[in-house]
């Protein structure tokens, strides 16, 4: 079990957001695509994350990868500058930039959950974890709500 969670926490660490922490690119198809591998690795990990807890695994483990998604959830506004609406596969709704300010407190929002769910992953209280992942989970599916920012997940 605690083999199983070092492994997903040492998986989560490698995919990293390398892309999507590398300095804004200039063209609008790179700066979609770092964006675009920047969802996919929060997505890595939040699923990492679910196996972790229905494995029972200890959640420690999950607090550099919780860092990761509040990390993330600063840097979401500036990945989407005027430009990038479309092109490179991009699903996201024009909502993003017509209803930029509630895009980007729900951005906000995901930071500060995710900051809570470090807490929790570090006090390595399992139910806390859980429970603060789920309420993660639902601020990050927030922009996902009746499609509001992106057509899809």
């Amino acid at each position: 079990m605690k083999k199983f969670a070092t492994l997903m926490a040492a998986a989560a660490i490698a995919g990293g957001f390398s892309v999507a922490q590398a300095q804004t690119p200039a063209a609008p198809d790179d700066i979609i695509a770092a964006r675009q591998a920047g969802f996919k690795h929060v997505g890595d990990l939040f699923n990492a994350m679910k196996k972790g807890i229905d494995a029972g695994a200890d959640v420690t483990t999950f607090a550099v990868g919780a860092k990761e998604i509040a990390d993330w959830g600063r840097k979401i506004p500036s990945m989407f500058p005027k430009g990038t609406e479309t092109g490179h596969d991009t699903h996201a709704q024009p909502t993003v930039w017509t209803d930029n300010a509630t895009f980007n407190t729900n951005a906000n929002n995901l930071a500060t959950e995710a900051d809570k769910l470090a807490v929790a992953a570090a006090s390595g209280d399992k139910a806390k974890f859980a429970a603060q992942w789920q309420t993660t989970g639902n601020t990050c599916g927030s922009c996902h709500a009746n499609q509001k920012f992106r057509t899809r997940l």
